[in-house]
């Protein structure tokens, strides 16, 4: 093991003792202080990349059944949730989706749409990645799906690398790709995991979701991809996406196969029963586990090939960690956090903008600093939870704001996604990453802006009491 690794499994237990030993006995069960003992370990171990994450959630949750702060059923709760099924389906049917290629000729067709011009092409590319959004529950792999293309579309209009074109291209496909995804309740995983970590009264359905942010769609989202064409506006260099490159690529994948009517037939089936949710009656994680079985019983998939494009140990992690707020409240936790930090939050608690404005900012910072946001969302949601409660704000909100508010893409070290769409297109080799950065600064200032704006909006429809 790496000295590294060992000096920071060594942080771990230590941290963990002295938080065992020193920590007052007046203030908290032996439950609670054995509890927060090892989820500190346990996040000294995340952060410090000691084990893959997986298995220190393992060590944690059998940590507090071996410790007896919990028993069994509730360290491993996460596993038994419908958010944990829902991950599972959708996971499921998007190795089907991948597979067929379904959506690779829908965002060519969209291509189609469009003028040839620079602006033409903005929108058919954030077009294409704002369709395929709510298809796929990752990120990352929409990113792997729909950037080469993109990098292809670029090359073909020939635009130079690091030119103003390209990088419009890749920014556009980037916006409608990671801030498209929180449209939706099911295209992003990190909405799917903090939708787990909220309690109950924070649940709202698919189609609830995205009228909720219709305010920060408009000012957050559409406004940065606003900003993108004026910033990346090649003008005088301005080049045409020729109509017959697209015609050649769907003629390269030929008519529609079987395979792919089936699994079109299957996610617009989907998508309509995930948007009428409360009138059909049919819970979200039913419906993407039933799109998963038909895709393996209408051989558009085999078993094996399901089993090998799940990311199992993503799965596994998200199952454990969603225990985490049960044992939270078994071990009193949750409780003594709320009164510990309640001082500090009441100063800006008597104003609802105030409150939400300083979480995002809070959020956002710590984030520059912490890069492993799902250890952020464990730590920050149930901590302030109880506060959003006593203000009259649904928990649903501080939990999109959290989303939001960690997604901004400024230093590329810090971006789970903005990585893999960098790399996809050869790095620093055709883009310079300063130029790309640009816009997630004003992503940053118009997040907040439509946090603010979104507050009377969230009022009328009943999400503030």
């Amino acid at each position: 093991m790496p000295k590294k690794k060992i000096l920071g499994l060594l942080c771990a237990i230590l941290v963990g003792i002295s938080t065992a030993l020193l920590f007052p006995k007046s203030s908290l069960s032996y439950e609670g202080i054995t509890a927060l003992s090892l989820f500190l370990s346990a996040i000294v171990l995340w952060v410090s990349n000691v084990f893959p994450f997986v298995i220190t959630c393992f060590i944690l949750m059998l940590g507090m059944v071996l410790f007896k702060a919990c028993d069994f059923t509730t360290a491993f709760s996460g596993i038994s949730q419908s958010t944990w099924w829902l991950m599972l389906g959708a996971m499921g049917f998007s190795v089907a989706l991948s597979k067929t290629g379904v959506l690779k000729r829908i965002s060519y067709h969209i291509l189609k749409i469009f003028p040839s011009s620079f602006v033409g092409q903005i929108l058919a590319v954030s077009s294409a990645g704002f369709v395929i959004n709510p298809m796929i529950p990752s990120a990352n792999v929409k990113i792997a799906m729909l950037m080469p293309m993109v990098k292809s579309v670029s090359d073909t209009i020939g635009y130079d690398k690091k030119s103003k074109g390209a990088h419009g291209l890749w920014s556009a496909a980037y916006i409608s790709i990671v801030l498209g995804s929180y449209l939706f309740a099911t295209s992003n995983l990190f909405s799917i995991i903090v939708a787990g970590i909220l309690p109950e009264e924070g649940h709202i359905s698919w189609g609830g979701w995205f009228i909720a942010i219709i305010p920060w769609l408009l000012i957050a989202v559409v406004g940065t991809l606003i900003c993108t064409i004026i910033l990346f506006d090649p003008k005088d260099d301005s080049k045409n996406l020729s109509k017959d490159f697209i015609e050649e690529e769907l003629k390269k994948m030929g008519k529609m196969t079987k395979q792919e009517k089936k699994v079109l037939f299957l996610l617009i089936t989907s998508v309509l029963l995930w948007v009428f949710e409360k009138q059909v009656q049919i819970p979200s994680q039913v419906v993407a586990l039933s799109a998963m079985v038909m895709a393996v019983a209408l051989n558009i998939v085999d078993v094996k090939e399901l089993k090998a494009g799940i990311p199992w140990d993503m799965l596994l992690m998200v199952g454990l960690l969603l225990g985490i707020s049960s044992i939270f409240k078994s071990t009193g936790l949750s409780e003594f956090i709320t009164t510990t930090f309640e001082p500090m939050v009441n100063v800006v608690s008597n104003n609802l903008i105030l409150f939400l404005v300083a979480f995002s900012l809070l959020f956002s910072l710590v984030r520059m600093v912490v890069t492993d946001v799902i250890t952020l969302f464990m730590v920050f949601i149930p901590l302030f939870t109880p506060f959003a409660l006593k203000l009259g704000i649904n928990p649903w909100i501080l939990g999109f704001v959290a989303l939001v508010s960690q997604t901004h893409w400024g230093m590329l070290y810090m971006s789970n996604f903005g990585i893999p769409a960098y790399g996809i297109w050869n790095g620093e080799e055709t883009l310079d990453y300063s130029e790309l950065s640009k816009p997630s600064w004003i992503f940053f200032a118009l997040n907040i802006v439509a946090i603010i704006v979104s507050v009377p909006y969230w009022k009328i429809i009943g999400l503030i009491g």
